[in-house]
């Protein structure tokens, strides 16, 4: 909260879990687009005797998960690694990216050790990640109109937190309406985290993003009050721009 919060990040203590709610992660981050590519075996089982077939990607849209005649959900397995008939490979875009840890799940606990690895094998870990974009660089430093930013700031988006730079990193903002399940083989950790007043303003926004509220005792509220006394445009939503994948 830009004017209220002293310090956004910090370093992370020896004994502070590298993966926990607030901590910063590198992670590859899926882009949402509309059209993605199917993979195709010529072989109908390359799994045993791939030397004598090959792949080719098909163009699909989100149109052709929905229509029957599409077929996309439903032809004959054609990979022996537990592909279903309702299945398909997909070639899919990502970036790898910080990311804030939003979620951890649940500790395993009273349970013995037959059970954990029972439920461990059906439930491996992996944490809900919301993907960090960078507002400025050095090759790019009027990335967005400056006025983009300041209602960023001052919170007029439900679906994004502004971070200001500080450090090493950049200015930017974390995307809500790209939270993500990430599994914990595929995070690599950063050693910072939010810092624990930062995290507090992140979780009312991200309670307003879902939920369509602010939880009570929030400072947002009072911070935009604060704001428009000082003639600051935060309630001009409708000319937003676009933030780059």
């Amino acid at each position: 909260m830009e004017g209220i919060l002293s310090k956004y990040f910090e370093t992370l203590g020896p004994d502070e879990p590298l993966f926990s709610r607030g901590t910063i992660a590198w992670a590859p981050s899926a882009f949402l687009l509309e059209e993605f590519q199917e993979i195709q075996f010529s072989n109908p089982n390359p799994a045993v005797d791939f030397g004598k077939g090959f792949i080719t990607l098909h163009k699909r849209t989100a149109a052709d998960c929905h229509n029957p005649k599409a077929a996309l959900f439903s032809h004959l397995p054609i990979h022996a690694i537990q592909l279903r008939a309702n299945e398909l490979w997909g070639a899919l875009k990502f970036k790898m990216r910080k990311v804030v840890i939003v979620s951890v799940g649940t500790e395993l606990a009273g349970l013995g050790d037959r059970a954990t690895r029972k439920i461990s094998a059906r439930f491996p870990d992996c944490f809900l990640c919301a993907p960090i974009y960078t507002l400025r660089s050095e090759e790019e430093p009027a990335k967005y109109p400056a006025s983009f930013i300041e209602m960023l700031k001052a919170y007029s988006f439900p679906m994004a937190f502004h971070l200001k730079e500080e450090g090493a990193a950049r200015e930017s903002c974390v995307r809500f309406d790209r939270i993500q399940a990430i599994a914990k083989p595929f995070l690599k950790p950063d050693k910072t985290r939010l810092s624990n007043d930062c995290l507090k303003v992140f979780d009312d926004w991200l309670c307003n993003y879902l939920f369509g509220a602010l939880p009570a005792g929030s400072e947002i509220p009072e911070y935009r009050v604060l704001l428009r006394e000082q003639g600051v445009p935060i309630d001009r939503v409708g000319a937003a721009p676009q933030i780059q994948s």
